[in-house]
């Protein structure tokens, strides 16, 4: 099966798609297998495709464009980061899939790409599509071949750099600059010269505006939303920029005026950790706060902190980022809040790093001395986050994720076990009362219900859900869970257990013969779940059914599979009859082969109303009720041997019930049917 899975993949791969092909790479990654020669060309090779790079990047840097989550309107999904990797996300971004897949399969062709001049200049139109959109500019500036002078020629043509003007050009730059007074004038599309150079990734030009007989201001940041040079050189990963920026006077406390975002906020674009902490140390001794963008004393916190935001865009550092921050304190539990319709999520680093399976940087939180949320214990905080973890994980198909993320699957028991502490069943964050089981059933995780069981054997599997009185077996089978339903049963579900009938269903029978409500309530235990299998999933009884067999007598109560299969239910007379009654063509067919092994009754008396009729009988009222639907049914029965019997408990024999309920012509085919049985029965029609 492995093998033809991977051939598949690998036709993927060869079909050109972007998602196709950088999504059948992840899976292939998180099964474990390598590519072969010919798949690494291609991938190569359409990793080069200039289209798919630049789209590629640009999405990576818009991702901060918002960070923050939206919370003006709850009814408003979020964009930007804050809707990736969330449920909101309806359809998975390629580009972002793709650039993942190749720093990861083609690291040295990703890390050329980071050096050329053809991602500088991408990353340069990126800072300008975003302004087009705060609405600094109404479109992207083109003035064509032909200039007035240098510096329009610099500003106009994005390959234009100072190295590439000669020495008398250079010199005419600077003049320029100084007799038009253009140094911190902004251009036509909002930036300051010492802007444009940076996003340019310009180190000639950023020098050259720097020096003396210039003096350009690092913290001028013209039309823009105080996006200062350096705010826009730690944006881009430009760390020589940075550098020099700083040198001649840079703010380094510097945040954007929209969203709060520092420099802190951006190392995750930077490319090591030397780039990291030579960034982040400054920082910190300017007193940028680790943990910035949570308030203390808020109840809920809406924005999104250095941490967080390392781990919901794309990480250039390759997890260095992130590790740098809790090395010098950044909480992974502060959290952000996404708001939707349905609810409000608290989002934290620990949360996102258990949905994306990132089991180096889990590891790296959990041993690391965090502070803890303010006004709660660490090991409760710590538990909400995992709870909110796991969650989040549960809103992700395993293929969804391998496709992400191409994480390799073996990481999710060990992150369970490591990150949950299931000796506790009650950590979900709003329903303390569900069961961490509850996560798994309610999206068809079995998956992770099979992991969770083998984690912890013990857990129990009759927590109900507080909503719905009904246990986790119960859940699944009215959901039609097959998957998890199996699952539990193997692991021990009790599938013979029943809920008694409520006292106010047994009085509306019985009124105030407390007697009688005794006697009753005694004999009907109420619906088995194997009966509530019987109806929802009839397709999985006989799986149900293998499995009692294969238990000891004392796991079965001392019972037979056959007394079992013909105990009394809340309104027939065993699981036979349940399929008859309720069931189709499909369920005849069950039934038979039920009656067959287990030499089932087919003529008994049923419980409900107690002793006046058989399940014929039963099915005649049936198919009066719901529109003569049991034909098929009271055919099956008269073709049995013993013959059902004519008489009910009551004393009416069936064709006068046939008669009494119906004006008798849909029941011609019965009634001809069953005065083949007249003699047999002493009847006289």
């Amino acid at each position: 099966m492995k093998e033809k899975v991977k051939a598949n993949l690998i036709k993927a791969i060869a079909c050109g798609n972007d998602v196709a092909m950088s999504g059948a790479i992840n899976v292939l990654q998180a099964m474990g297998q390598e590519l072969s020669g010919d798949s690494q060309l291609r991938v190569l090779q359409r990793f080069q495709d200039l289209a798919f790079r630049a789209q590629g990047i640009a999405e990576t840097k818009s991702l901060f464009f918002p960070l923050a989550f939206d919370t003006s309107k709850i009814s408003k999904l979020p964009t930007g980061a804050a809707c990736f990797p969330f449920v909101h996300r309806q359809d998975i971004n390629e580009k972002l899939v793709g650039v993942r897949s190749w720093a990861r399969e083609c690291k040295q062709d990703f890390a050329d790409y980071l050096a050329s001049r053809e991602y500088r200049h991408t990353l340069y139109t990126v800072v300008l599509r975003i302004l087009e959109n705060h609405g600094t500019i109404s479109s992207h500036p083109n003035r064509g071949p032909f200039f007035d002078s240098v510096v329009e020629r610099y500003i106009y043509d994005p390959d234009v750099t100072f190295e590439i003007l000669d020495l008398c050009e250079q010199d005419i730059f600077v003049r320029e600059i100084i007799d038009r007074d253009m140094l911190e004038e902004p251009v036509e599309f909002g930036l300051t010269l010492l802007q444009l150079s940076v996003c340019r990734g310009d180190l000639l030009t950023v020098r050259t505006l720097l020096e003396e007989n210039l003096g350009a201001d690092t913290n001028a940041y013209g039309k823009t939303p105080n996006w200062t040079p350096l705010w826009l050189a730690c944006l881009l990963g430009y760390h020589d920029i940075a550098t020099i920026l700083i040198q001649h006077g840079a703010d380094i406390t510097c945040q954007d005026s929209v969203q709060g975002i520092t420099v802190l906020h951006l190392l995750s674009q930077f490319l090591s950790r030397d780039e990291v902490e030579g960034i982040g140390y400054q920082a910190l001794a300017a007193g940028v706060d680790v943990n910035t963008g949570f308030v203390v004393g808020k109840e809920q916190q809406d924005g999104v902190t250095p941490l967080l935001a390392s781990v919901l865009t794309f990480d250039f550092s390759g997890g260095e980022a992130a590790r740098f921050l809790l090395d010098n304190g950044a909480s992974p539990l502060y959290f952000t809040t996404s708001y939707s319709e349905a609810y409000n999520l608290p989002v934290s680093p620990l949360s996102l790093c258990i949905l994306n399976i990132d089991k180096a940087l889990i590891e790296s939180i959990l041993s690391t001395d965090f502070l803890s949320w303010p006004r709660v214990s660490r090991i409760s905080s710590v538990r909400v986050a995992q709870a909110v973890g796991v969650q989040l994980m549960r809103t992700k198909t395993c293929f969804r994720a391998m496709l992400e993320t191409g994480k390799n699957y073996n990481n999710l028991q060990s992150i369970l076990r490591e990150t949950v502490g299931w000796v506790e069943s009650c950590i979900f964050y709003w329903k303390p009362d569900w069961s961490p089981l509850g996560f798994a059933y309610d999206i068809d995780r079995a998956d992770m219900m099979k992991l969770l069981l083998k984690i912890d054997p013990g857990t129990s599997l009759d927590i109900e859900d507080a909503g719905a009185s009904m246990n986790i077996l119960a859940q699944c089978v009215i959901r039609h869970n097959f998957r998890c339903v199996k699952a539990l049963v193997r692991h021990g579900a009790d599938v013979l257990g029943s809920t008694r009938m409520k006292d106010d269903a047994l009085s509306s029978v019985f009124g105030g013969d407390q007697v009688r409500r005794d006697e009753m309530q005694h004999i009907l235990q109420g619906e088995s779940r194997l009966s509530r299998i019987a109806r929802d999933m009839p397709s999985i009884l006989s799986f149900v059914l293998d499995h009692l067999e294969s238990l000891p007598v004392e796991k079965r109560g001392g019972r037979s599979v056959k007394s079992i299969l013909e105990s009394w239910q809340v309104d027939n007379a065993g699981i036979f009859d349940t399929l008859v009654l309720e069931g189709g063509s499909e369920e005849l067919v069950i039934a038979e082969a039920l009656r067959v092994k287990y030499h089932l009754g087919h003529d008994r008396v049923q419980p409900f109303p107690p002793n006046c009729t058989t399940l014929m009988g039963a099915l005649i009222v049936w198919s009066n009720a719901y529109g003569y639907g049991r034909l098929d049914q009271v055919r099956y029965l008269l073709s049995l041997r013993p013959k059902p019997k004519f008489f009910l408990p009551s004393g009416i024999n069936l064709l006068q019930l046939a008669l009494i309920i119906t004006d008798g012509s849909e029941f011609r085919d019965i009634v001809l049917r069953a005065r083949k049985c007249v003699d047999a029965n002493g009847f006289n029609s």
